[in-house]
């Protein structure tokens, strides 16, 4: 009896050993994974300061490489991104063992791993683990896979594939959706900052082709027979263009416009000034370009004979612009 309890006593005393110990290895593990988390929202952050501050896709991927590797926890990391032909142009990296350069080219020369494959037939993130040697058994990354295992995301935004993305990271991991979808998010932020910065390329260069068009007119402006300007038009008149013809029919300067008033440059006298500058503003505020138009206004300045000249304003759709035309009328009245 003393035998069999001694034996009934060392046999409970061992599972609660193996109790502990479990319990033990279970708690190591919640907070390796802890940590790991706390490493991948830090992670998250910082790249997100990066895609802030970097509008250049290949700085931007080097730099959260390099980011994601040395802060977030993961083994190694690679990005390919695709040209406007859908073939990869441009592959960042961190973290990677020797063989990532042979990847690289067989990359740059179309020859994808099965993990980008499915990504790219899926548009979905994908695991790797070691269950998946035979699928991996010509990727030059294979020990990498073996190792630790991958996970492998698109890098899409608004039906655009940009790119896709992969990470080592350890096999415990490989199956947490926690992790995916932390994965996912960092994937996500990258092709936003990549439609953010083709967006912003855009709109440079529908600027640059719009200040080249309106060189273009300018220039064909600054020959035409009648004087013009664009301009808006209240008690204060700013001007953005005028050709020389609009100086000369208004016997003005540049210079006596930059440092006064058009109206007061223009009339010298106040009481007349003041008429047809209602006039004119009356006409122009009843939104009718049929009534923009004045004929044989006379100017009269000291020192000098009165001339008569024509003018009319076109208004800029959607713009508080106008094209103000204006031609001497003077010998017409002879």
């Amino acid at each position: 009896l003393i035998i069999l309890s001694g034996i009934i006593f060392s046999f409970a005393l061992l599972i609660m050993v193996l109790y502990l110990v479990i319990n033990i290895n279970r708690r190591k593990k919640a907070e390796g994974y802890e940590q790991h988390i706390k490493q991948v929202l830090r992670g998250i952050s910082n790249v997100n300061q990066i895609v802030l501050k970097e509008d250049n896709p290949e700085q931007l991927i080097n730099k959260a490489c390099d980011n994601l590797t040395q802060k977030l926890g993961y083994h190694s990391l690679w990005v390919a991104l695709f040209d406007d032909d859908g073939n990869v142009s441009t592959v960042a990296s961190s973290g990677q063992s020797e063989e990532f350069k042979q990847f690289e080219s067989e990359l740059l020369d179309g020859n994808y791993p099965a993990c980008m494959l499915k990504v790219l037939d899926s548009r979905n993130i994908v695991n790797f683990d070691d269950a998946y040697q035979e699928e991996c058994a010509g990727c030059p990354l294979k020990s990498e896979t073996v190792k630790h295992g991958s996970i492998c995301a698109p890098i899409e935004y608004n039906k655009k594939l940009y790119g896709v993305m992969a990470a080592a990271i350890p096999l415990e991991f490989i199956s947490n959706k926690e992790e995916e979808l932390l994965f996912k998010e960092l994937a996500d932020d990258l092709a936003f900052a990549f439609y953010d910065i083709e967006l912003e390329k855009k709109r440079i260069q529908v600027e640059h082709e719009l200040r080249e068009n309106q060189k273009f007119l300018y220039k064909i402006l600054d020959h035409l027979p009648i004087g013009v300007a664009v301009n808006t038009v209240g008690s204060s008149v700013e001007f953005e263009y005028m050709n020389d013809n609009f100086l000369k029919f208004y016997r003005i300067t540049r210079d006596e416009l930059e440092q006064g008033n058009f109206w007061e440059v223009v009339y010298e006298d106040p009481e007349y000034r003041e008429t047809i500058m209602k006039q004119v503003l009356d006409d122009i505020n009843t939104g009718d370009p049929a009534k923009m138009q004045w004929s044989e206004i006379p100017i009269k300045r000291s020192g000098q004979g009165t001339f008569y000249i024509n003018a009319r304003n076109i208004p800029i759709p959607n713009s508080q612009k106008m094209i103000s035309t204006v031609w001497d009328v003077t010998k017409d009245r002879s």
